[in-house]
């Protein structure tokens, strides 16, 4: 610590003090201020969302590993052999691009949303007697626990490469 002294005839006192500890005071503030910046976390997130949905789509496989079940001869015979679920085009381009389908990304919440009448169809399956009767399950969203370890594993890396950024530390990588 610096002291410095100013006398001046009028009988004032100037001092200043210099401390080793400013740069670790703005480190903390930064740090609390972090707690509660998640949106380009979640912009992230979303991203992901988005990549996963595009590989189920164009391999046929769903997030969480799993084959789909072939398209079956009906299918073929009335609406050809396209890959599952790219018939229109709509539900991919719905489900691939985030900028459609995020409805609210804020600090603390995400909403993404595919917004097309038989999306929900596919990605759960549905009963003979719904709107979109006896549609197989061909799951194109990471949905579940699969969903909660992306989310956790994305704030992670965010926050570590926030926090390597404000302390300048390496955390054992």
């Amino acid at each position: 610590m610096a002291r410095r002294r100013n006398t001046r005839g009028n009988g004032r006192w100037n001092i200043s003090f210099v401390s080793e500890w400013g740069p670790v005071l703005k480190s903390l503030g930064d740090t609390a201020q972090l707690a509660n910046e998640w949106k380009p976390a979640l912009s992230i997130l979303a991203d992901k969302i988005a990549a996963q949905a595009g590989k189920a789509i164009s391999t046929g496989t769903g997030p969480d590993g799993y084959k789909w079940r072939p398209i079956s001869k009906e299918h073929q015979r009335t609406k050809g052999t396209r890959a599952a679920l790219v018939m229109s085009g709509k539900l991919k381009s719905a489900a691939t691009n985030r900028n459609t389908a995020v409805k609210e990304l804020s600090n603390n919440r995400l909403k993404y949303h595919v917004n097309i009448p038989y999306s929900r169809a596919h990605q759960f399956g549905s009963a003979p007697t719904s709107d979109f009767p006896g549609a197989r399950v061909r799951n194109y969203l990471v949905w579940g626990n699969d969903l909660l370890d992306l989310t956790r594993l994305t704030l992670n890396e965010y926050a570590e490469q926030q926090l390597r950024k404000i302390w300048g530390v390496d955390y054992g990588r």
